[in-house]
């Protein structure tokens, strides 16, 4: 199953509706699930960083936003052919405070950024943090793909079924 699949809207619950909140519910507790099922590692303040090469920390927003779960996927499909750094990812739902967000970026903000946010590490150092558009474009880049917003995210502003394929 794809990450962008956790908020399909063409899919029906049983009762022939589409329940919005149930599914943002439920890609709240499937996501880690499903992370822990890739080459990614779902992570928490706490746990230990990499101290060798590159590690880059993803926050998305998995259970409202199409294009951070189409970001997943995209990092999900690199890795899975090249583990040439450390992905940690975690859902942006589990930080309540932008004190709590400091935890997994040390003191990268002061307020609400946007949403996703990457950081990165070299050699257990944090040498950087980026959010929202920026963070998207530098994923791609990362990932070698064109920079491309429309490429890889345009079909998402008004999603058609193919988008969840």
């Amino acid at each position: 199953m794809k990450f962008i699949q956790l908020l399909n809207p063409y899919v029906l619950d049983n009762s022939g509706i589409q329940a919005v909140e149930s599914q943002q519910a439920e890609a709240m507790n499937e996501f880690p699930k499903m992370i822990t099922r890739t080459q990614m590692r779902y992570w928490k303040p706490g746990q230990s960083i990499s101290q060798i090469g590159n590690r880059f920390l993803l926050g998305v927003a998995a259970s409202f936003d199409l294009k951070d779960l189409r970001l997943i996927d995209l990092v999900e499909e690199y890795f899975s052919r090249e583990k040439n750094a450390t992905i940690d990812v975690f859902n942006l739902d589990d930080c309540d405070s932008i004190e709590n967000l400091n935890l997994y970026y040390p003191g990268s903000f002061s307020g609400v950024p946007g949403n996703p946010i990457l950081g990165q590490w070299s050699e257990g150092i944090h040498v950087g943090t980026c959010c929202g558009m920026q963070a998207r474009m530098r994923v791609l880049e990362i990932l070698g793909l064109v920079p491309d917003f429309p490429k890889y995210f345009g079909d998402l502003n008004s999603p058609t079924k193919k988008a969840f394929e």
